[in-house]
């Protein structure tokens, strides 16, 4: 996701300064994409550079952006952009089990625990927002809650994988 545009999306929605929209963002996504409030301030500030929005100071003297028409036809391209998927999953710990896996060090045992319990813990993130999304019934949510479904079966296939890959350690040695 480009937090470029979800910041621009978020701004035609309705104007905010940067905090603000980090928490919108936040709301709706979560920890999903990793977006950070300086992630989205830097985006901001781009997206302003580059003329696509403008700022205007609120009474409490914050920079409030708002959107540009330049802001709103890189939206409207955007959003329909047609993407190719990404290619093949790609990630450093599955890589080295891969190249490392017949003869496992402890620092690559280290590494295959510490990812699965980083996506044990984004997986109850996950949970989390599709459970509140379950309980909104707007179609917007609906389709939250089906995006995050599909996004918890493969993190369950990712720890399987790991899972996999530490009991075949224990074997190796």
């Amino acid at each position: 996701m480009s937090i470029r545009h979800a910041a621009l999306a978020e701004i035609a929605e309705s104007p905010g300064h940067s905090y603000a929209i980090y928490q919108r963002l936040h709301a709706r996504i979560g920890d999903w994409w990793g977006v950070t409030p300086g992630a989205v301030t830097d985006a901001l500030r781009r997206a302003e550079r580059d003329g696509l929005l403008v700022t205007k100071r609120d009474t409490r003297g914050r920079e409030v952006f708002h959107i540009a028409d330049a802001g709103r036809t890189a939206l409207r391209e955007w959003n329909s952009e047609v993407t190719t998927p990404d290619p093949a999953y790609r990630n450093e710990v599955l890589l080295r089990v891969l190249l490392f896996g017949e003869h496992p060090t402890e620092d690559l045992v280290f590494a295959v625990e510490d990812m699965l319990f980083k996506l044990t813990a984004r997986r109850r993130e996950m949970s989390r927002l599709r459970d509140e999304s379950a309980e909104i019934d707007t179609p917007a949510a609906r389709l939250r809650e089906l995006i995050l479904g599909a996004t918890l079966a493969h993190l369950d296939a990712d720890a399987e994988a790991l899972r996999g890959a530490l009991r075949t350690f224990e074997d190796a040695r």
